[in-house]
């Protein structure tokens, strides 16, 4: 526990949220790349400083999950990778690319934000769990036309959930210190955002996560065997 206080700079114990929980089990899965019994601890440890400490609850707070180690997998062949990316569809073709192309992980690929992409200048940001830059990747030119066109997609979609009075996001824990936990923002939303609606447990409002790393592998691994690619087809081997 004294690892999470020191992340957020030993905040006063009443401030401590559902935003500052989840930014730290980011942390650990993204920036720390801790194993998965590693971050089960530390959510353990948090769950009983919120119920023992605090009196509170804590359910389903969205966060990165640490991976487990993947042992000798061999990244694909370039004739196997074009033919895997071709057959997969829509989200998960654009993740998948992008993890390809630009050589990102998938945890930080669904992490990001309609603002880290800039289709006028082809470039995506890539940024740490805290939300710090780390660097400009270039988009391939034949990825643009897909992106501007599922854009504009989930542009619709947040319309869709702000006439519905939802829309809202959780910011990182940096900024939720000055702008709030949630914000309806669209260059805020998550560019790869869940299909359904989470509650965020101290604001009780609803709200759009990001999508969940293991549709993607899901898609990945059932699109290998379909196509006859031997060995374990996941993110890891299209980076």
């Amino acid at each position: 526990l004294s690892r999470f206080f020191k992340y957020h700079t030993w905040p006063d114990i009443d401030d401590i949220g559902n935003s500052e929980v989840a930014a730290y089990l980011e942390y650990l899965a993204v920036e720390r790349s801790v194993s998965m019994s590693t971050q089960r601890i530390a959510i353990s440890a948090i769950i009983f400083l919120f119920r023992e400490t605090l009196g509170r609850e804590v359910e389903a707070i969205p966060h990165s999950n640490a991976e487990p180690s993947h042992q000798n997998q061999e990244p694909l062949s370039p004739a196997d990778a074009q033919r895997l990316l071709g057959a997969l569809n829509g989200r998960a073709r654009l993740i998948a690319s992008l993890i390809y192309y630009t050589g990102i992980n998938l945890t930080t690929c669904v992490r990001l934000r309609v603002r880290d992409l800039s289709l006028e200048t082809s470039i995506l940001t890539v940024r740490t769990g805290d939300y710090e830059k780390l660097r400009d990747v270039e988009i391939p030119a034949p990825l643009l036309p897909l992106l501007e066109q599922y854009t504009a997609e989930i542009k619709a979609l947040h319309e869709r959930d702000l006439d519905d009075e939802f829309g809202h996001v959780l910011l990182p824990a940096a900024y939720s210190k000055t702008h709030g936990a949630l914000l309806q923002e669209w260059e805020w939303q998550y560019l790869f955002p869940a299909d359904r609606l989470v509650s965020d447990q101290l604001t009780n409002t609803p709200h759009r996560h990001h999508t969940h790393q293991s549709s993607l592998e899901k898609a990945l691994r059932e699109t290998g065997v379909r196509l006859g690619i031997k060995g374990r087809n996941s993110s890891k081997t299209l980076e």
